[in-house]
């Protein structure tokens, strides 16, 4: 199953530690670092990419 794991690149350095073990063990995980966004990324910044991984 595809999988998106993000993290903000403003988040603590343990959400982005997290994210890169999980995206390691997951078989089909895509991992992306969202720039200047912590634990609420604002919303004009996540749907674009929501919405390319959906392939919408």
């Amino acid at each position: 199953m595809p999988t998106l794991v993000m993290s903000g690149g403003a988040s603590p350095a343990w959400f982005g530690t997290a994210a890169d073990q999980l995206a390691q063990i997951l078989r089909d995980a895509r991992r992306m670092i969202l720039p200047g966004q912590n634990h609420g990324v604002d919303p004009s910044v996540l749907a674009p990419l929501l919405l390319e991984f959906f392939g919408a």
